[in-house]
């Protein structure tokens, strides 16, 4: 467990020191939030290649291994979402902060307030990820990698092509 905590904060860490710090002069999606996600990418390959061997049922010292190779990349992928600021930002790694948030927007409505609709679609997507996740687990194990492989190659790919010039390097 100890480990586990310790590897997530490393990578928060390298995380934050990739993507820093948001500046108000930079577009939203800022070049190093995908450069930061690229490693998380390469991170996260590197858990699939320890998975696949094992046929999504690991020994006990490939099971800390890949837990700490999983915490790294949520370290860092929390590291990213910070590094969006403000504008966008959204913790990645749990849900109860949006889920409370969606509990006190509908239990104290407020004069001119909405309904908090991207909380709700924010709690539907992670509702449909466990249920997509756990269908993995129940009927191939082994491919359960691909989950996020899948979609990191997305997000760094869509971010690369669709920021601005130099961007990875900003």
């Amino acid at each position: 467990m100890f480990a586990v905590i310790l590897t997530f904060g490393t990578g928060a860490a390298l995380g934050t020191h990739v993507a820093g710090r948001p500046r108000p002069d930079e577009p939203v999606w800022p070049g190093r939030v995908t450069v930061t996600l690229a490693i998380e990418l390469g991170v996260i390959a590197c858990f699939a290649v320890g998975w696949e061997p094992a046929g999504g049922r690991p020994g006990i010292v490939a099971e800390h291994v890949l837990l700490a190779l999983a915490a790294l990349a949520m370290g860092m992928q929390s590291a990213a979402m910070r590094g969006l600021g403000g504008r966008a930002a959204l913790s990645t790694t749990y849900l109860t902060g949006t889920l409370t948030g969606v509990v006190a927007a509908l239990l104290t409505p407020r004069e001119g307030a909405r309904f908090d609709l991207r909380g709700m679609a924010i709690l539907a997507a992670l509702t449909a990820g466990a249920v997509g996740g756990a269908a993995f687990v129940f009927f191939a194990p082994a491919l359960l990698p691909a989950i996020p492989l899948a979609a990191l190659t997305l997000v760094v790919v869509l971010g690369w092509f669709t920021g601005p010039r130099g961007a990875a390097a900003g």
